[in-house]
């Protein structure tokens, strides 16, 4: 956000590509934690949503069209807990992941285009599901 306000997208689109996945590890070592995005319209290869996610996300956005409040959801297998929290797009989001020369300007596109060849990550509208948080918990010693 702060790369965002201090240069607007241009500044913003290199950090992210440099600095997100790095910032989210490091948030996951302080809190003994693995903390990861995912959707099912990756810009970035590495969050790509499993097929449960997907269908979170699914359910995520048919319950926000609904108009209902969406809650954290909780995964457990044999050997993990993780916990899902949606992530919603808002006019900020929509400055690179709404639609091209509507909300995403032609110049922001370009550096998209540079930074993230595969990008599927564009086109939502404000408050839909872009993704999900995804959050497990380290076992405790």
């Amino acid at each position: 956000m702060a790369a965002l306000q201090r240069g607007g997208t241009q500044e913003a689109i290199p950090f992210c590509n440099i600095k997100a996945l790095p910032i989210t590890d490091s948030m996951a070592v302080v809190s003994n934690a693995s903390i990861k995005r995912v959707t099912n319209k990756a810009r970035n290869p590495m969050n790509i949503a499993n097929e449960f996610e997907e269908s979170l996300i699914e359910e995520y956005q048919k319950a926000l069209v609904k108009g209902e409040t969406l809650q954290p959801q909780i995964s457990s297998d044999s050997s993990a807990q993780a916990y899902y929290f949606p992530i919603l797009t808002n006019a900020m989001c929509l400055q690179c992941h709404g639609k091209p020369g509507v909300e995403v300007h032609d110049v922001t596109l370009e550096n998209l285009k540079t930074y993230y060849p595969r990008d599927n990550a564009l086109g939502y509208d404000s408050n839909e599901v872009r993704g999900l948080w995804k959050v497990i918990l380290a076992p405790k010693p």
